[in-house]
């Protein structure tokens, strides 16, 4: 199989889904499409130098590509990531990742989302965005520390603290 129809059978495996997931994880559609050529363009480099072979699972090597490339991309935006939002409100559509719902079970999945957004709101810029960052951005701990500048011990703090009042909001909720 030559260089080019290997790229082309991996961009028609991967190319939409990876292009959507960006689209999601990014601020704008240009920055999703700037990152998905640097993602192109990396796939074409490894094809070019070690061939068609290296790439076991197209999907993992692509996503995982395309990750690294996001991640580069907020390294480049700075320490504070203030990412302008279509209707100005922050971007929980990664929380909770529920799949195959019914129409009722997508309303409630959006009340919820709305409630826990509502709920965020309330609580200060550092908190609300260590709580983004793991949960739209599937951030490790470790990289939200870093990138924040903040003690691990902080952010696990934090975010620890945020899921223990959810659930004990939620399990009363649910008892009365």
């Amino acid at each position: 199989m030559t260089k080019e129809a290997a790229f082309q059978r991996i961009y028609d495996e991967t190319g939409q889904t990876v292009y959507r997931y960006l689209l999601i994880k990014c601020a704008s559609p240009e920055d999703a499409s700037d990152l998905m050529q640097e993602t192109e363009l990396e796939i074409v480099r490894v094809l070019n130098k070690k061939g068609a072979a290296y790439i076991q699972n197209p999907e993992a090597f692509v996503r995982d590509t395309a990750n690294k490339k996001l991640f580069a991309y907020y390294r480049k935006k700075g320490r504070t990531r203030t990412v302008p939002y279509p209707d100005g409100e922050e971007d929980f559509s990664g929380f909770p990742d529920l799949v195959s719902l019914s129409p009722e079970d997508e309303t409630e999945k959006a009340a919820l989302v709305e409630e826990i957004k509502a709920r965020l709101s309330e609580k200060n810029e550092t908190v609300r965005k260590i709580f983004l960052l793991y949960y739209s951005l599937d951030m490790k701990l470790e990289e939200i520390a870093d990138e924040t500048g903040l003690p691990l011990s902080t952010v696990k703090s934090a975010l620890y603290r945020t899921l223990k009042e959810l659930r004990r909001i939620y399990a009363k909720e649910r008892s009365e």
